[in-house]
């Protein structure tokens, strides 16, 4: 179907032209391929609010783990552990919370999409839409994207806390209650 604008004024031709009019799936169905950009563009835009949510999570439960290991900052901090240290130890946590939320994404997001393609959960009108399901088409570049794009973003989520944490100084730290 990728073709079929290249390959619709071939087949044109070769019927002789007038009366014969070669149409192609998209110039038939306008308004359901419209339709479909659309929709991709929405579920663009649900997911880039779905990554700020999961950013923004992120972040909460870094600052709040380490409000909560503040003290034992402190005494690493006491021991002689460098302001670098800290601050890998939460970059680190942060890269694993990106790593397991991309692969576990991928792998739901894999599922339901191959459900759809199997089963076709996601009915369309028969009196609208000249297709039965809503047509899935899984692309491995979109999921490396994706998957990609929720690992950089969680990690950079995790710069602030782990900034902040590679801050505090030992005595203040040890201190905090």
């Amino acid at each position: 179907y990728e073709q079929a604008g290249e390959i619709a004024p071939l087949i044109e031709t070769r019927l002789g032209g007038y009366p014969y009019n070669a149409v192609t799936w998209f110039q038939r169905n306008r308004s359901l391929y419209s339709w479909m950009v659309l929709e991709k563009w929405l579920f663009a835009g649900i997911f880039s609010l779905m990554l700020m949510v999961a950013a923004f999570s992120t972040i909460s439960s870094l600052t709040m783990i380490v409000m909560e290991k503040t003290r034992e900052i402190g005494i690493l901090k006491g021991m002689g552990a460098s302001s670098s240290d800290i601050l890998n130890i939460f970059l680190r946590q942060g890269a694993m919370i990106g790593l397991i939320g991309a692969v576990v994404g991928s792998i739901l997001a894999y599922l339901l999409g191959r459900g759809q393609q199997i089963y076709g959960w996601i009915k369309l009108p028969q009196d609208v839409y000249i297709i039965e399901t809503l047509p899935v088409q899984m692309r491995g570049f979109e999921f490396g994207v994706v998957a990609l794009a929720a690992f950089t973003l969680t990690f950079m989520a995790a710069l602030y806390p782990a900034f902040k944490a590679s801050r505090l100084k030992p005595v203040e730290a040890i201190r905090y209650e």
